[in-house]
């Protein structure tokens, strides 16, 4: 069990470093107003190259390593599923599960965002005010920019995000035992996806502001 809370907490210290290396790394904008809807000046426009090279990537980063690690390491200390137990085997089936789950939400997100034109990348704010910025991270966890026809874009809800969050949620039922089947179950993976990336966002926002 202590193992377990020692792997959890070392794999969310290292993705939340990993994360925002990689948010200020990425980054191919100049600051700008989260207020105001973004243009074409502030992000590069993402091509269908860019989102294949993107969706790959999310299948080998550290972050989804490491975050699919701690993932695994909190249901090892809630014993969930029951049925899985305790022990290695059990941390190894919780893990490929949480890595199952974030290779059926990032297939679905690379779908939906070309489907509906959205770009997900997250983008700091470039305030200086801790609450608009705090503000900005936890709404851009289900926001996303959408190219308009003129040229533009905007923020809106990601459709294609909420999607990939619900639909990787209810198809991760398929291989967990009874306890963890049904909708309900469900709907608490998808509530923490959100939560999950929320957390993450604050991370990228906070520690990557320059």
């Amino acid at each position: 069990m202590q193992n377990a809370a020692s792997l959890t907490g070392l794999t969310l210290l290292a993705s939340a470093c990993l994360c925002a290396q990689t948010s200020t790394a990425d980054r191919t904008a100049p600051v700008f107003d989260p207020l105001q809807p973004p243009t074409r000046d502030h992000l590069a426009p993402v091509t269908e190259k860019k989102r294949l090279h993107e969706y790959v990537k999310s299948w080998i980063s550290p972050v989804s390593f490491l975050s699919c690690a701690a993932s695994a390491g909190w249901g090892q200390l809630r014993d969930a599923p029951v049925e899985w137990g305790e022990g290695d085997e059990a941390l190894a089936k919780r893990f490929v599960s949480a890595y199952g789950q974030h290779v059926v939400d990032s297939t679905l997100l690379l779908t939906g965002a070309s489907l509906f034109h959205e770009e997900n990348r997250y983008v700091p704010s470039g305030r200086t005010e801790n609450g608009a910025r705090l503000a900005y991270a936890l709404e851009s966890s289900i926001l996303a920019r959408h190219d308009d026809p003129g040229g533009g874009s905007h923020r809106r809800v990601s459709f294609s995000r909420i999607a990939a969050f619900a639909g990787a949620a209810l198809i991760s039922r398929t291989w967990q035992p009874p306890s963890s089947r049904g909708v309900s179950h469900a709907a608490v993976s998808f509530a923490t996806s959100i939560a999950v990336t929320a957390g993450f966002n604050v991370v990228r926002e906070f520690l990557s502001f320059k």
